[in-house]
């Protein structure tokens, strides 16, 4: 189980200073950076003007009654839903985009052969008319945007994360064939590559996720990422959310559907004490690095290019296992992925650098979670990494639950004989949640832990993955009955099973949390 922060209590529309909460400063950009910055300051005009309208207009010393909410919860168009008895229900139909986008335009075309559909709720499984969409430039940073091995915090550049809600006025058969076009009722405000993903949010009017036996427990998944579409769960809902029960029967979960893991292939007769940021399989060592926000430097295959192997992180990519048997490094997000353990000779170095945590503010840019590198094998028992946590995004005028998770998955370990590298944790991914009432509720962004190894016939022990970095929690209420659970704890380090120690594999860093963030 993960380890989980209670988040300091704030008055119902706060307006003080939320600095202390999980380190949440405000700045003039609004971002919520890596080390904890967040927004959150006082609104002086906002307090002036609570102090000078106590009593009026309603009786000397009766307070004036709150202000609407500006939470939008939707319309509530496409009724209640009730999820039951399925343990991977979807609930948002995605498709990439066929073509890029550029701000101003109302007319976007999919590509229907990367289409995933919504499998509950009736007519959720397309695209319609008076319908709301939300288009987000999942990927698109370019390779030679970063540097490989850099692990100080990477600032996410403005065109990439950025999304937007749109609504559909009609849905049309595009240029190619099969393809959906989409007809915007307004244009679009942001520009987005055929990298982006466009997925129908749903507008409920209640959600229940709950299963009566307990069995199998009902979870809400987005699909995987899978480098075209994925690792997104979004909806509204104008009335009550209620997510599990007294027993936890229930969940919404974007868990290990985020930046995929690292894949580990086999290296007969791997080099020694490598340091190689980029690895060269040929030359004896390197092991595929997770995937990050470049994705191209990702890859699965032995034969790929040599950027995609090595133990320096790419961005927020955990590198892969240097050489001999060394673990793979942890994936970042709001916190940094820790180093993988070292390769099986002693004194000799190979562990994977954890990938980078990163800048960035969940209202205006939705990350996902990097991926864990894998670790180096050359007996073809060497363990993959983790895939890093994916995005939920709701908005909901009452919202009970027992969990809503987006945390990494934990690095796989190698076998005890023969034994190879254990692979990195993923990062967390990214909650954001706006809610009129908040009542019981546990958000979890946590990175996973990296994979255990073990020691050899030889008495040198092979390298531990490294964790996972936290994830980051977005959270935005009216009013709290109940504090919520927020969890964004860094994954541990993977150990040696039978040894001592983590063979100087390190946990994860500690992700972000912005409590009550005033609205930009």
């Amino acid at each position: 189980m993960h380890v989980l922060q209670r988040v300091a209590r704030t008055l119902p529309f706060a307006l003080g200073v939320l600095g202390a909460l999980g380190g949440c400063l405000r700045d003039t950009t609004h971002a919520c950076e890596s080390a904890g910055a967040c927004p959150g300051d006082v609104d002086a005009s906002a307090v002036d003007a609570a102090s000078s309208d106590a009593g009026e207009g309603d009786g000397a010393g009766s307070p004036d009654a709150p202000p609407p909410s500006t939470i939008d919860v939707g319309r509530g168009v496409d009724g209640a839903l009730v999820v039951s008895g399925n343990n991977d229900a979807r609930l948002n139909t995605c498709a990439r985009l066929a073509f890029s986008a550029g701000a101003g335009t109302n007319t976007i075309v999919l590509d229907p052969g990367t289409l995933v559909t919504a499998n509950v709720g009736a007519g959720l499984d397309s695209f319609a008319a008076d319908r709301r969409v939300l288009v987000w430039q999942t990927a698109g940073l370019a390779a030679n945007a970063i540097t490989i091995g850099d692990q100080t915090p990477f600032t996410v550049p403005a065109s990439i994360g950025h999304h937007e809600i749109a609504t559909v006025t009609t849905v049309t058969s595009g240029p190619l064939g099969n393809a959906t076009m989409l007809t915007l009722g307004a244009p679009l405000a942001g520009a987005y590559t055929a990298t982006a993903q466009v997925c129908r949010v749903p507008e409920l009017t209640d959600l229940t996720v709950g299963s009566a036996t307990g069995m199998p427990v009902a979870q809400l998944r987005p699909p995987a990422w899978n480098g075209a579409v994925g690792g997104l769960l979004a909806f509204y809902a104008s009335g009550a959310v209620t997510i599990g029960g007294a027993a936890g029967n229930g969940a919404v979960s974007a868990s290990g559907r985020g930046m995929r893991a690292g894949v580990a292939n086999n290296f007969p007769g791997a080099g020694e004490d490598c340091t190689a940021l980029v690895g060269d399989p040929d030359a004896g060592g390197g092991a595929h690095k997770g995937e990050g926000l470049a994705t191209t430097l990702y890859a699965t295959s032995s034969s790929a290019a040599a950027s995609t192997f090595g133990l320096g992180n790419a961005a927020n990519a955990g590198g892969g296992g240097g050489c001999h048997n060394a673990g793979g490094g942890g994936g970042g997000n709001g916190g940094r992925g820790g180093r993988g353990g070292d390769q099986a000779d002693p004194d000799q170095l190979g562990g994977a650098l954890g990938g980078a945590a990163l800048v960035s503010d969940p209202r205006a840019q939705l990350v996902m979670g990097g991926g864990g590198g894998a670790g180096e094998g050359d007996d073809g028992t060497a363990g993959d990494g983790g895939a890093g946590g994916g995005v939920v995004w709701l908005h909901a005028a009452s919202l009970t639950c027992s969990a809503i998770r987006a945390a990494g998955d934990p690095g796989a370990g190698s076998s005890a004989s023969p034994r190879d590298g254990a692979g990195g944790g993923g990062a967390g991914g990214t909650i954001v949640a706006e809610v009129r009432t908040l009542h019981a509720c546990t958000f979890d962004a946590a990175g996973g832990a990296g994979g255990r190894s073990y020691i050899g016939a030889n008495s040198y022990p092979s390298g531990p993955g490294g964790g996972g970095g936290g994830g980051r929690v977005y959270l935005r209420t009216d009013t709290r009955t109940i504090e919520p659970q927020v969890g964004v704890t860094g994954g541990a380090a993977g150990v040696v099973a039978d040894g001592a120690g983590s063979h100087r594999a390190t946990a994860g860093a500690p992700g972000v949390t912005c409590d009550d963030c005033l609205a930009p």
